[in-house]
């Protein structure tokens, strides 16, 4: 098990209650959270995190990231100044940087990207088996594919 202290990121605006609280999870949704976790409250494009604090607490969050003011929610909250970049980073220390044990290719550009895809996947299955894409149309797991939510999962978002 981890600790707040230890998962968080170096750009920290202000935080309050013990820092050293152990961490078993971490969710952004708060209808996802349970015992335990840690509860990002991310603004969005039409509803922002915080108003789901309260939610996180009652399903058994023990600390919150948050942009908004530090208010007194009885579990340690440290406030950021991007909640989504923080989310990216306390996602890659909770599981220990696993994009590090992998190749990541990124496609770029105007035209051409989900083409390319296609056949880069094809090209690099062939040559060294296992392989995954994420992009606007699918997202392909190698055993399943499944629509695409978004062009990119939120970092900490699970596709299986």
């Amino acid at each position: 098990m981890m600790t707040l202290r230890s998962l968080l990121p170096a750009e920290i605006l202000e935080s309050s209650g013990n820092l050293d609280v152990s961490i078993s999870g971490i969710v952004f949704d708060s209808r996802k959270c349970s015992q335990g976790e840690l509860f990002v409250a991310m603004p969005g494009a039409n509803q922002n995190g915080e108003t789901h604090i309260p939610d996180a607490l009652k399903r058994g969050a023990v600390a919150v990231i948050t942009e908004g003011p530090i208010k007194d929610w009885g579990v340690p909250v440290v406030r950021v100044p991007n909640a989504r970049r923080a989310l990216s980073h306390l996602a890659k220390m909770f599981f220990q940087h696993p994009s590090s044990r992998v190749v990541l290719i990124g496609i770029t550009g105007t035209k051409g990207k989900t083409t390319t895809t296609y056949l880069l996947q094809s090209i690099l299955g062939q040559k060294f088996g296992k392989t995954f894409r994420f992009g606007t149309v699918e997202y392909d797991l190698g055993s399943v594919i499944k629509p695409a939510k978004n062009t990119t999962p939120e970092s900490l978002e699970r596709t299986e």
